[in-house]
C-alpha cells in the first residue's frame, strides 16, 4: 500500500477488507489512537505489523479469511480488544499469545490449520474461549470440531505407539 502521507488520528473504524493486501507494514497505526474497529479481512496478509498492538482502544479485530500463520507478539498490550474473528487462516500453534488479553470475549478461530494440527498449543484462557465458541455453534458443527480434535488427539497417540514400537524392534534387533 503506498504512503500517502495523511494521518487518521481520529479514525474510530478502518475497513481495508478485500483489497488482496499482502502486506500493512506501511500504515502507521500509532497514529490511530481512536480507532476501534479494525476489518482486514479477506486479504492476503502472512503477518500482522507488530505496530498493530500500539492501538489503545481496539475493541474489534476482523482478520478472517488471510493467510496469517501467527499474531503479533505482545498481543496483551490490546487492553480494550474484546473481539477477534481469525477464522479461516494458516495458525499453525497459537501458544499463549492470546491468554493476557483482559478484555477478550468472543475468539473466532474456525477453520484455521490449528484445528488440524496442534489444538492443545494454546493457553488455557484462550483454550475456553476457543470451547465457548464451539458452544455457540450449531449441534452438527460442534460435533464435527469435536470428532475432528478428538481424531487429532488419536493420530498423535498412534504416531506415538507407533515410535515406541519401532524402539522396541530396533533394541530386539540391536540385543536378540
Amino acid at each position: 500500500m503506498p504512503s500517502i502521507g495523511l494521518t487518521f488520528k481520529n479514525l474510530e473504524f478502518l475497513n481495508l477488507s478485500r483489497n488482496e493486501l499482502t502486506n500493512i507494514d506501511d500504515i502507521h497505526f500509532r497514529e490511530m489512537t481512536f480507532l476501534k474497529k479494525l476489518d482486514l479481512s479477506r486479504n492476503k496478509l502472512v503477518t500482522l505489523p507488530n505496530d498493530i498492538i500500539k492501538l489503545p482502544q481496539l475493541t474489534i479485530l476482523y482478520i478472517q479469511n488471510n493467510k496469517l500463520i501467527k499474531f503479533p507478539d505482545n498481543m496483551r498490550e490490546l487492553r480494550s480488544l474484546s473481539t477477534i474473528d481469525a477464522s479461516v487462516n494458516d495458525f499453525v500453534s497459537i501458544g499463549d499469545q492470546l491468554e493476557n488479553i483482559p478484555n477478550l470475549e468472543d475468539l473466532n478461530l474456525k477453520d484455521c490449520k490449528l484445528l488440524k494440527t496442534g489444538i492443545l498449543d494454546m493457553g488455557t484462557r484462550t483454550r475456553r474461549l476457543y470451547e465457548k465458541r464451539i458452544l455457540m455453534t450449531s449441534k452438527i458443527e460442534r460435533r464435527a470440531l469435536i470428532t475432528r480434535a478428538l481424531n487429532i488427539q488419536k493420530t498423535a497417540l498412534i504416531r506415538e505407539q507407533n515410535i515406541i514400537y519401532q524402539a522396541i524392534d530396533n533394541n530386539d534387533k540391536k540385543y536378540p
